[in-house]
């Protein structure tokens, strides 16, 4: 079986959540003896990595960084003559072979997996005369939802409202156009307006690399955390959790945040420890005797949860953090509210010193979901080709 995954951007070293999650469904699908090719743009600057079979529809520094005002009203025009969203419209014109004459060198080949709807919505017309799949890597109109309420400008609230509508009617298009849409979670599923007994297929992630084999670890913090912090998504959440329950942990309680932050998060207290970018997440997560999982946003991919419990680490997470993820291991409490957030981090950081907590195997949590992942994804295919 041949297919064609077809992504906004080709996946690189970055390690974004979109990105890591096409990696692990190309993954799957190649495990169920599937030949892919994938189909999408390249960013500028960037190393492709787990691509050993693509094709480029051009290279862009960002369909939205540095874009010109002028380009910015064109591109509004457009999007609301056609129903667009900004995204679609931005990457339609970005192209610079014919979509149509890819896919046709392309040929022969089974169908099509849609991940996401910005690539998808730009070229919706030429997708969906084959037979395809569709990823819903989140309910995107969520996600834009929750950007214009956190955006302090007018224009911007009213653009990104108007996004989320039109990104709410193609995303539920495309999952009505596909033969089976692949989403992450339950609540992704019930988001896009799907019967838990019909379509849809819920993928629990992994991450696509496995973690290396590691011995003991002696941790040199209480609580960690690791992220894109320029990322307003991941900012939300280590905001919240400098805010809302730093301030209540014991004085004595060593924090440590891996990857780049803003300078504005510099001049906070002293327990806190910024430590930049960090060449291997594995190891300093590793360095932290619980790991910090203070997600707010109501839709996403949980890379940050799976990150910590195929290591096997003891964390604290918010029901956000944990979407998706149905079977907790021994070591990880789920809370809400800061409060209950603060008392847990100090619990797990004494059970791990005094050994009352201990790290669960992160192998066998990690085996549980591919063996699951894999039947989904089995599913899937028979209704492509049904």
């Amino acid at each position: 079986m041949h297919l064609v995954y077809v992504t906004a951007f080709l996946p690189d070293t970055t390690g974004s959540a979109s990105n890591l999650a096409d990696r692990a469904v190309v993954d799957g699908l190649r495990r169920a003896g599937a030949h892919v090719t994938w189909l999408g743009f390249k960013r500028a600057g960037a190393n492709l990595s787990g691509v050993d079979s693509s094709a480029s529809l051009g290279e862009i520094v960002s369909v939205s960084e540095d874009e010109p005002f002028t380009s910015r009203l064109r591109s509004l025009a457009v999007s609301a003559t056609a129903g667009l969203p900004l995204e679609s419209v931005r990457l339609r014109a970005a192209a610079k072979p014919d979509v149509e004459a890819v896919l046709a060198r392309l040929q022969p080949f089974d169908g099509l997996v849609l991940a996401g709807t910005d690539l998808a919505g730009a070229f919706e017309p030429v997708f969906s005369r084959h037979p395809f799949l569709f990823v819903a890597r989140q309910a995107d109109h969520i996600a834009a939802a929750e950007a214009a309420a956190r955006n302090a400008s007018v224009a911007e609230r009213l653009m990104l409202r108007r996004d989320a509508r039109a990104l709410e009617v193609l995303q539920r298009r495309l999952s009505q156009k596909a033969r089976a849409v692949l989403t992450f979670s339950e609540e992704d599923r019930a988001a896009l307006g799907l019967d838990a007994s019909g379509k849809a297929c819920i993928l629990p992630f992994v991450m696509p690399d496995p973690p290396e084999e590691t011995g003991l670890r002696f941790p040199a913090f209480d609580v960690g955390m690791a992220g894109t912090w320029s990322d307003p998504v991941s900012r939300v959440r280590l905001e919240w959790f400098l805010q809302r329950v730093v301030p209540k942990l014991h004085k004595h309680t060593m924090i440590a945040i891996g990857g780049t932050a803003p300078g504005i998060f510099q001049a906070r207290e002293k327990r806190v420890f910024f430590l930049g970018k960090v060449d291997d997440r594995t190891e300093f997560l590793r360095q932290c005797r619980v790991v910090a999982l203070s997600e707010r946003s109501e839709t996403g991919i949980p890379v940050a949860a799976v990150e910590a419990l195929e290591l096997g680490l003891p964390a604290v997470a918010t029901a956000q953090a944990l979407r998706g993820i149905d079977r907790l291991p021994a070591n990880v409490t789920r809370v809400e509210g800061a409060n209950g957030f603060a008392r847990a981090v100090e619990a797990q950081a004494l059970g791990q010193r005094t050994a009352t907590v201990e790290d669960c195997d992160g192998a066998a949590f990690r085996r549980e979901r591919l063996e699951r992942i894999d039947a989904e994804l089995a599913n899937a295919l028979a209704k492509l080709t049904a």
